[in-house]
């Protein structure tokens, strides 16, 4: 499979620049060996988007009023493909929150 080109031509060569100072030169050489395909980049991309879905979740359920809206958009980017956009408005430490979801 071919290399996720964002990460091997701009993430790998920033952090074999920031690893000697972080975790020491000694783990230069390891970044050397790393290889990201598309599914490893799929598979994480899906696992943050997750995380940010159920903290929002937990947020909302949390907050001290339990009174939230949601607003759904659909529309259609320029190459033809459907974007559903969530709205999200809740109160969380007494502060109006809101998140938009793509």
């Amino acid at each position: 499979m071919k290399p996720h080109a964002i990460a091997d031509e701009l993430l790998l060569p920033t952090d074999k620049q920031i690893a000697p100072f972080v975790i020491g030169e000694e783990y230069v050489n390891k970044l050397n060996g790393i290889y990201i395909s598309l599914d490893t980049v799929f598979r994480r991309k899906a696992d943050i988007s997750a995380d940010i879905l159920d903290q929002m979740i937990q947020k909302i359920k949390s907050s001290t009023f339990r009174i939230f809206s949601i607003q759904f958009n659909e529309s259609t980017d320029a190459e033809n493909g459907s974007q559903l956009l969530v709205y999200a408005r809740y109160i969380h430490d007494s502060i109006l929150r809101r998140v938009s979801l793509l």
